[in-house]
Order: C-alpha cells, then sequence, then structure tokens
C-alpha cells in the first residue's frame, strides 16, 4: 500500500483522492502514510530519469530527447531562480587618524597630479 500511496501522489492524486483510493479517512492516511506523502513525488520521478537514463544509454532516441528537454529546462529553471550575487559594499574609509605610512602611500599615488609633469612620475 505504502507503494501505491507514493504513486498516487506523484502523479498528483490529492490526499484525499489518495485516501479514498486505498479505503481510509485522510487523518488516518496522514497518520500512517506521512512518508510517502511527503517523499512519494520525488521517489518515483527518480526512479522515472533512472529509467530514462537506462533507455537513452541503450540507444533509445526518444528518451534521449526527453532527458535533454528535461536537462535543459531544468538549467534554464536554475538561472531563471537563483539568488543574485549579494553587491559588496563599498570599504568604508577608516575613522582613525591615517599613520605615517598610510600618509605616504596617499601622496605617492598622487604625486605629479596636477601638474605638466605628472604624466612623467606614474
Amino acid at each position: 500500500m505504502r507503494r501505491e500511496v507514493e504513486q498516487m501522489v506523484a502523479c498528483g492524486m490529492s490526499e484525499d483522492d489518495a485516501a479514498r483510493g486505498i479505503g481510509c479517512s485522510t487523518p488516518t492516511l496522514q497518520k500512517y502514510f506521512s512518508e510517502e506523502l511527503m517523499t512519494g513525488r520525488a521517489k518515483r520521478r527518480r526512479e522515472i530519469i533512472s529509467m530514462l537514463f537506462r533507455a537513452a544509454r541503450a540507444g533509445n532516441v526518444s528518451a534521449q530527447r526527453k532527458l535533454h528537454d528535461m536537462t535543459s529546462e531544468a538549467a534554464a529553471a536554475e538561472q531563471f531562480f537563483a539568488k543574485p550575487k549579494p553587491v559588496s559594499e563599498p570599504k568604508a574609509e577608516p575613522t582613525s587618524k591615517p599613520t605615517a605610512r598610510e600618509r605616504a602611500q596617499v601622496e605617492s599615488e598622487k604625486a605629479g597630479d596636477g601638474n605638466e609633469w605628472g604624466h612623467l612620475v606614474h
């Protein structure tokens, strides 16, 4: 019965219909078949994908096309629903006084700016 519940859920049957299908109430189905209700669709999909791969490797062109379509759709969905990479915050200016070394670094980077000989320094 567990496999039947998985199969019904995998095919999109509601819990109420699945309960009626095996002859029990919905609360009873939920109590005794909770694992199948949660994982049935994933388990059956995995089974189907395994069968498709076996058929595709054996040369079944229809299975090859179906796998191609499935992987293309999955890649498109992954790209569409991917979380955007966080934008890095600009570094905050230090709040303490710069050290002599830091001042010298800034001065050396600006050396020659604003005069006609600046291009020679850089």
